[in-house]
């Protein structure tokens, strides 16, 4: 006598595979947000001052180009002389030059090229600040670039000009030389 198995059995080993296929077929269709694909620094490229800081943020995103939130990035600098990298993104510049900083994000990275500028000049100071010549004479100035605290800025070059060049001129290196009598304006630049 053969033992039959009851029809509800059937039916459940029946189905079990067609929910399974089509539990694999949900998840082949769903797109994968969880991947970085690539990563973007913003802005790539940009300029600071040595000792001054600029702001680099890092996106990761997915294959489709959309934002991959809550990943961990990790920044590096190319060359600490002249730039270090916090782990935030902050640069600081150090040295004159150029250097790569970069953004890594789960195997994936993108650079942002940083340029190191001097200290900005916002002031020369001149000295002395005026002078009484005869005609013939010739007196030696100084110029001092300044930064913003009034620092005095070192290894800069500096241009000079004369407002009435017929009643004074003056040299590459700041010698004036009184040609005529009248005034003139030297300036330092």
């Amino acid at each position: 006598m053969r033992s039959r198995k009851p029809a509800w059995m059937c039916l459940a080993l029946a189905a079990a595979p067609a929910v399974a296929c089509v539990g694999c077929g949900d998840d082949a269709l769903e797109p994968s947000h969880g991947a970085v694909a690539t990563v973007e620094v913003a802005p790539p490229m940009a300029t600071v001052a040595v000792g001054a800081t600029v702001s680099l943020t890092a996106s990761a995103l997915d294959a489709s180009g959309a934002v991959v939130a809550g990943r961990k990035v990790v920044w590096a600098v190319a060359d600490s002389n002249l730039a270090t990298v916090s782990p935030t993104g902050v640069v600081t510049g150090r040295r004159v030059g150029t250097v790569p900083v970069a953004a890594s994000v789960e195997g994936k990275s993108a650079v942002a090229r940083i340029e190191v500028l001097p200290v900005p000049a916002v002031a020369v100071r001149v000295s002395p600040s005026s002078r009484d010549l005869t005609v013939g004479e010739t007196a030696q100035l100084k110029a001092e670039p300044l930064d913003a605290q009034g620092n005095v800025l070192s290894g800069r070059s500096v241009a000079w000009s004369s407002s009435r060049p017929n009643v004074a001129t003056v040299s590459a290196t700041g010698a004036v030389t009184a040609l005529s009598p009248g005034n003139a304006i030297i300036t330092a630049t």
